[in-house]
């Protein structure tokens, strides 16, 4: 139970580490667009 919790947490902050610089929430599809630009 206790890992699993921790499991969450770390992929809770992965994910928004490398979205935060777009603002996730929001301009998640403008950021899959701008990924394939690249």
């Amino acid at each position: 139970m206790y890992i699993k919790v921790i499991f969450y947490c770390l992929l809770f902050v992965n994910y928004y580490y490398f979205n935060l610089p777009l603002r996730p929430k929001k301009n998640y599809t403008r950021t899959i667009e701008i990924n394939k630009l690249k």
